[in-house]
Order: C-alpha cells, then structure tokens, then sequence
C-alpha cells in the first residue's frame, strides 16, 4: 500500500472517531454536535435508528409559587419559594442561561414588587442514555444560577447561592449540581461539587426512545408515544419530546445550602417556611427537559 493510500485511510479513520460514539453499556451525546450512535429496537424488532442530539434540547426549571402547575400563576396570594424569595427581596441572574420573571396582577395592574412566576431555562450540555434499553438516565445543563439576598434586620443575614452545572438524574430521581454558597453576616464562601440538591417525587414523559417507530417514521405511534415530529417530511427529521418532573423536594444538604446563602438562622420564621416546602404538594418547584433528537 503506498503513502498516499494509507494517508486516505487514516483520514476515514479519523473521521469515523469524530462522529462515532463508542457502544458501551451507557452512551453520552453531547447536545448539538456531529456526534452520534445507532440504537437498536429492544422489543427484538431488527429496527435500527440513528441519532443525535440537537442544539435546542434544554432545561426549564419553575420554582414553587403555590399552583403546582407548569407555567401556572397565582390568582390570589404567591406561595411556595417565590413567596418566599418575594419577602426576602431576593434578586436572580444567571449566566450562560435566562432567568424570567412574571409579576403578580393587582387590581388590574401589574405589581413589580411582587412575582408570581420564576423561570430559569439553560441549554442542555449533554445527555446519557442506558444504550440496551434505549432510556434516558440523565441530562446535563451549563449555565449559573444566582440567587442573591441583601441582609434584613431581624429577618436574614443576606448571603447568595450559585447553582452551576445542573444535572437531572433520572434513574435515582435526583438533581445535582455545582454548588456555590456566600455567607451574609458571618462572611466565607463554600464549594460543594456535585451535590444533591433536590429529590422529586413525580414524572410526565416517555425516556424510553421508541426507536421503532422513529425507523418507520410512523408519525402516528410517535405521537401516542409522546414525541412530535417538527419537520416532518425532511431529511434528518427531528424528533422532540417533553420530559417533565414535579414535587421537587430539597435534601437535607440543599436545605443547608439555601439556607446559608439566603442567610436563615436555623429555628428562625424564614427558615422554618422553608423547611415546609417538602410538605407542599409542589414541593420546590418542577423541571422540564425539552428533548430534541436529530436521525441521521
């Protein structure tokens, strides 16, 4: 074989590792790359289904506000932690993400000291799928969080909390992330990597990628199945599904952390509300993943 010929094949070679993913029990996609694995049906079908996934995939996460409902507002008082973070006069930004805020109505106008809803969507880093059974276990984000309070006499110390790298791990029903806590008042700052910061306690949604049906494009059995096809008809049809987890309920650890960086003095009112938010139908709030798979 001369040079030229081997350079060829070493350039194919190179390329396949590009944009192959290594089978193994687990496989990990990073969201809106060139990057790639074959599943195969389960159900024992011989139906095979290529994917990726796409740029758009993404995680919304609603705090609690008392209507236990994705996107719901209070017609009355708020509730749940963004009652709380209202008393507090807590601020929140982000990085990398958006935070969005819908104020209450109040007699007909909009009251801006008050709100009603609080939103965080940040992009999707990467997801992990069981490759035998073809079943999301887990979806990573970027993007920082900020929660950040400024000292109240008699009511909190002031502090903020820093949530970066949020992971939903759905197969122990947890959510994790890089945790960051500042301390009002008795000052020093905290890193817990990795930590468990939330349970919860329900899911809507089908992790399991119906890979049958996506090799036969039957548009009809995706939809029972949950997934919807936006472009439809096309090369490289994406396929998109909702994923929707509830009753968020904090660990005893995250308990610390909001607790430090809100500045709550254990046994105080402040801390005591929201030690009852596990009690709460909606909990601390509810997730959303917002899927979008791309066949090659």
């Amino acid at each position: 074989m001369n040079m030229s010929i081997k350079k060829v094949f070493a350039g194919a070679i190179m390329a396949v590792a590009c944009f192959n993913v290594a089978v193994a029990a687990n496989v990990t996609l990073t969201a809106g790359a060139q990057q790639y694995t074959t599943f195969s049906d389960p159900a024992g079908s011989g139906k095979q289904v290529t994917l990726s996934v796409g740029a758009m995939t993404g995680h919304h996460l609603e705090l609690s506000n008392g209507t236990g409902t994705l996107g719901g507002i209070p017609t009355t008082s708020v509730g749940g932690f963004v009652g709380e973070l209202n008393s507090l006069k807590s601020t929140l930004s982000a990085t990398g993400a958006v935070v969005n805020s819908v104020y209450a109505l109040v007699g007909g106008r909009v009251k801006t000291s008050t709100r009603a809803l609080i939103a965080y969507d940040v992009a999707a880093q990467n997801a992990t799928f069981d490759y035998s059974a073809v079943k999301l276990l887990e979806a990573t984000s970027g993007g920082v969080l900020v929660i950040s309070t400024d000292p109240i006499p008699g009511i909190c110390n002031g502090g903020e909390i820093a949530i970066r790298n949020m992971r939903v791990d759905y197969s122990s029903k947890s959510i994790y992330g890089d945790v960051e806590v500042i301390r009002g008042g008795v000052g020093g700052s905290m890193f817990y990597p990795n930590a468990a910061i939330w349970t919860y306690e329900s899911i809507v949604g089908n992790l399991t990628i119906p890979v049958r049906a996506m090799a036969d494009n039957d548009l009809t059995a995706l939809q029972q199945l949950g997934y919807m096809t936006p472009l439809r008809g096309t090369p490289g049809v994406d396929f998109s599904t909702k994923i929707v987890i509830s009753g968020l309920k904090v660990t005893p650890s995250g308990l610390s952390y909001f607790a430090d960086g809100l500045g709550l003095t254990v046994g105080s009112v402040y801390y005591n509300v929201i030690n009852r938010f596990n009690t709460l139908p909606d909990g601390w709030g509810i997730i959303s993943l917002d899927l979008r798979l791309k066949k090659q």
